[in-house]
């Protein structure tokens, strides 16, 4: 791919030392926004290539997100980049935004796997209006006014996914006589804080500082998926499920699976084995490089490179999990 260089060290005495000579790689991630978490995890894949292979650099590229990511994958604009593995499943079988089938993405590597869906649901609204469930909201048809995520945004998707599983559309939602606004995942925050909001459907990280600084100002509960539903939205979408321990909250009473979303960095089929085993083989090895850019990344471990299902791994990135013995 085009931006990709490799540098041979001792040029002088190269014959002789062919063998042994070293390996950089210049490579450009694609990311989404600046100054969020993936513009963070780009410096760490910069730092576990850079340790592992000196004279390389990871330059990190601000996109609209995974969904553009695919497109600048294709266009071989970026050699790398941060998909969710919902928005890898959406473009692997051609679903909008999509107008086709990308049949060329491989994975290299998760990321994480625990952004956790959080339907958080203000206390009073739901004992005003017998709410403790999903199923409730369909059967007693509440005036809520409902926060969802920007479309666009796969959070917005696995939403509308949850609700669709229990029969309920976001128009259904307009003639109880409630409203269904769009906002991110702050402006949320503060509709809940302010009373202008009932509830909320993203997937932060647990404990993330969004949901303690509403529910500082406000009693919650949180809405948990049913077994069934984890299952079918989990199939549909190609991800995952995660347990929220009561411990998360002071509110929270018990344990509540959830659904929830994993990242990872992707790369065109078209990358050569010996890079993509490279890269796969740095994030192994010094993984406390992504570990230490965050504290909510201090819940990646090795397995978890491996946790997700929406396309194929690269072959170089197998073989690199192989010889580390986790595949």
């Amino acid at each position: 791919m085009r931006r990709r260089v490799f540098i041979m060290a001792a040029l002088v005495a190269m014959i002789p030392a062919l063998g042994s000579a070293a390996v950089s790689y210049n490579l450009v991630l694609a990311g989404a926004s600046a100054g969020g978490l993936w513009s963070l995890i780009g410096v760490g894949v910069d730092n576990a290539m850079k340790t592992a292979y000196p004279g390389s650099t990871v330059t990190y590229q601000t996109s609209g997100g995974g969904y553009a990511n695919v497109s600048l994958l294709a266009d071989e604009k970026v050699d790398i980049a941060i998909l969710h593995d919902a928005e890898a499943r959406k473009a692997v079988e051609g679903a909008a935004p999509f107008s086709k089938p990308s049949e060329h993405l491989r994975a290299l590597a998760v990321l994480y796997d625990f952004s956790a869906l959080q339907p958080i649901l203000v206390k009073a609204f739901a004992e005003e209006h017998g709410i403790t469930s999903f199923e409730d909201l369909k059967a007693k048809r509440p005036p809520l006014r409902l926060v969802l995520n920007k479309p666009g945004n796969i959070t917005h998707d696995l939403a509308v996914n949850v609700l669709q599983a229990y029969g309920i559309a976001p128009e259904d939602i307009e003639s109880w006589g409630g409203r269904v606004m769009i906002a991110g995942s702050r402006e949320s925050a503060e509709l809940l804080r302010n009373g202008q909001a009932d509830m909320a459907m993203n997937a932060p990280f647990v404990g993330h500082s969004s949901i303690l600084e509403v529910a500082s100002a406000r009693e919650l509960i949180l809405l948990a998926p049913s077994a069934s539903v984890i299952g079918s939205v989990g199939e549909k979408m190609g991800i995952g499920s995660v347990t929220i321990p009561a411990s998360a909250y002071d509110w929270l009473d018990k344990d509540t699976p959830t659904l929830a979303l994993a990242a990872m960095i992707a790369a065109d089929a078209s990358m050569d084995d010996v890079t993509a085993k490279a890269i796969t083989a740095a994030l192994i090895e010094h993984i406390d490089s992504l570990r230490d850019v965050h504290k909510a990344m201090l819940g990646l471990d090795r397995p978890m490179l491996l946790r997700q299902r929406s396309i194929p791994f690269h072959p170089g990135s197998i073989a690199a999990f192989k010889e580390a013995g986790l595949m």
